[in-house]
């Protein structure tokens, strides 16, 4: 996923961008529709306005995607990553909503927390060059402990959704399966979007900045 995000700050480009028009319109309408199956495959059951909002951000994630081989494209770059992050915190959501009462109690600190994510190379370069380096070269033992724990625990993800269907007749409650599920999405969507932002802002900068 991160790889979409160019390694030089500000050159806008994506891989669709160099690709043939029928090939990029077909990729990335593949990409975010498979996103827009998802959140409206995750339990509970979808409203009219959640399958509204899921092929909505698809349409948009299409456009913006592709945009940039005509117009802006350092404009089409941010918001086509944007809405893909946008999915994960939209999955997360649904997930949590599964297992908790809809409350904007958590919804409002998961939303926060996702916009943070976004803006904090704006707020605090210093800060955000830590996170990201902690992210995929961690120095301190935390990061390490929580590195290794997502390389053990991300392959699992798939697991635990098929373990849903199968042991829904055996065991009738699924609500730890969800919880695990959801807060791996919710780490996907806060720690991906921190990531790109930094790399979309700061250039991906593994040093601390002068």
């Amino acid at each position: 996923m991160t790889r979409m995000v160019s390694g030089k700050k500000g050159s806008g480009r994506l891989p669709f961008h160099d690709w043939p028009l029928w090939k990029a319109v077909g990729g990335s309408l593949l990409l975010y529709l498979c996103l827009s199956a998802l959140v409206v495959l995750m339990p509970p059951p979808p409203s009219p306005a959640i399958i509204a909002i899921a092929f909505l951000l698809s349409a948009t994630g299409v456009v913006a995607a592709n945009w940039g081989r005509l117009g802006n494209a350092r404009a089409s770059q941010v918001t086509a990553l944007f809405v893909l992050t946008l999915f994960f915190l939209l999955i997360a959501i649904r997930l949590w909503d599964f297992v908790l009462p809809l409350s904007w109690v958590w919804v409002a600190p998961l939303v926060a927390a996702f916009i943070l994510a976004w803006v904090l190379p704006r707020l605090d370069s210093s800060m955000s060059t830590f996170l990201f380096r902690e992210q995929h070269s961690p120095r301190t033992r935390l990061g390490r402990l929580v590195l290794t724990l997502a390389l053990a625990i991300g392959p699992a993800a798939g697991v635990l959704g098929a373990s849903v269907g199968l042991s829904s007749s055996r065991f009738g409650d699924q609500d730890l399966v969800f919880v695990v599920m959801a807060a791996l999405t919710t780490v996907i969507a806060v720690g991906w979007s921190q990531s790109m932002a930094h790399q979309l802002f700061l250039g991906g900068r593994l040093r601390d900045p002068a």
